[in-house]
C-alpha cells in the first residue's frame, strides 16, 4: 500500500511540496514530512490519500497541522 499528501495553498506557497506516492511501512502508522527552513509559525492544510496494491485510491482526507517553533531552537 501507498500514501500520497498534497498540500493546500497556503502550505504550498510557505514552501511544503506535494508528496507523491510512497510506500507505507508494514510497522508504521505515521506518516512524516519534512517543515522546510523558514516556514512561518501557522495553521497549515494537506490531504492524505491512499492507494492499494491493485491502485484502488481511497478519497481524500483532510488533516490540519501546527508549525510552532520556539525561537530557543532557532541557531543564528
Amino acid at each position: 500500500s501507498q500514501y500520497r499528501i498534497t498540500f493546500e495553498e497556503s502550505a504550498s506557497t510557505a514552501g511544503f511540496h506535494d508528496i507523491d506516492y510512497t510506500d507505507i511501512l508494514s510497522d508504521s502508522r505515521v506518516f512524516r514530512f519534512s517543515v522546510p527552513v523558514g516556514v512561518p509559525d501557522g495553521l497549515y492544510e494537506g490531504n492524505l490519500q491512499l492507494r492499494n496494491n491493485f491502485g484502488v485510491e481511497s478519497v481524500m482526507y483532510k488533516f490540519q497541522f501546527i508549525v510552532n517553533v520556539s525561537a530557543e531552537y532557532n541557531i543564528s
